[in-house]
């Protein structure tokens, strides 16, 4: 009988440790000794971040999340803290090393293919915090002590950079333009961290109309009057999540639509939207509109106005210099 409970306890103590190895990646035993581990520095340069910008808040990072993989796609380790470095230790060979910056902890992440299916919410992002990632692959050996990470924003942004008033058409050129605000809709809910190409697009925010007034994707401007001699020159800056959409579509039944940027303002009093639709935002571009108003505005925000003689241009960079949409309405 003391033979039996003697190798019971025995079961029961190996099935105990094949518990705890599974639940954590990085765990010493006779296959994974010390002398197949390295030590090494995982850190996000700052310079690589730091572009054109009307924030240093846009090149921020506040927090890491390093995972590093094996070259079957499973995870060697996990590491996570505040800063834009962290030390980190994994077993020796070619590993690829994915980092997130700026983002709460994502939970289990299993394999490589199991982090490219997550998605980012764009509601992680705020004025302070813009989520970043990035990637790399490296021969882990004992010589290695840093390895630098280059990041981008997943985050696009829209300058709104100049609206001027060019109406002639008699009424309309005497009576008084007031710009009230200026907002994004149609701007994606999600996108994933680490494949550009794959997004939902089933999900907006302000999808239509404006619905969420985040500092992210409105602007409440003072009643500014524009003239034909006083154009509205400060820039406005917004950020929305990549949308992929090629074909755009107004009517009431699709999803799939631009992304657009809305200058809501009253013409004689009478509300109306001056709206610029930007096709295929990617993510770490930026956008520069300027509009030239030439009549009346539309009577939704998600409606541009059909234009006889359309004069629209975009021209993408990254956003070091940013990208230029020229639009007469």
């Amino acid at each position: 009988m003391r033979k039996i409970v003697f190798l019971m306890a025995l079961y029961l103590a190996a099935a105990a440790c094949v518990k705890q190895n599974l639940e954590t990646p990085m765990v010493e035993s006779e296959q994974t000794t010390k002398e197949q581990m390295c030590s090494f520095e995982v850190k996000v340069p700052q310079n690589q971040t730091k572009l054109a910008s009307p924030s240093a808040n846009e090149e921020t990072v506040n927090n890491l999340q390093v995972f590093i993989f094996d070259e079957a796609g499973n995870v060697d380790n996990f590491v996570k803290g505040a800063g834009p470095s962290l030390n980190v230790k994994c077993t020796k060979g070619k590993r690829e090393i994915y980092v997130i910056a700026n983002v709460a902890e994502l939970g289990p992440v299993g394999n490589k293919t199991g982090l490219m299916n997550k998605l980012s919410n764009f509601n992680d992002n705020t004025a302070t915090n813009f989520v970043m990632t990035g990637n790399k692959i490296v021969s882990v050996d004992a010589g290695l002590k840093s390895v630098s990470v280059e990041v981008e924003r997943i985050p696009s942004r829209i300058c709104l950079k100049s609206f001027a008033n060019e109406i002639t058409l008699h009424p309309y050129s005497t009576q008084e333009l007031v710009i009230n605000a200026a907002y994004l809709v149609n701007v994606a809910k999600d996108a994933t961290y680490f494949l550009p190409e794959k997004s939902s697009n089933l999900a907006f925010l302000n999808f239509k109309q404006l619905n969420d007034q985040s500092p992210l994707l409105y602007e409440k401007i003072n009643d500014v009057k524009v003239s034909s001699t006083t154009p509205f020159v400060a820039p406005h800056y917004f950020y929305c999540y990549p949308n992929s959409t090629s074909v755009d579509c107004t009517d009431n039944n699709s999803v799939a639509r631009y992304t657009r940027l809305v200058v809501e303002a009253t013409l004689g009093g009478k509300k109306c939207y001056y709206v610029a639709s930007i096709p295929q935002i990617k993510r770490n571009t930026t956008y520069e509109v300027s509009m030239h108003v030439t009549r009346p505005g539309s009577l939704t925000p998600d409606a541009p106005l059909e234009k006889h003689d359309p004069q629209f241009s975009v021209t993408v960079k990254k956003w070091v210099a940013g990208a230029a949409v020229d639009e007469i309405i």
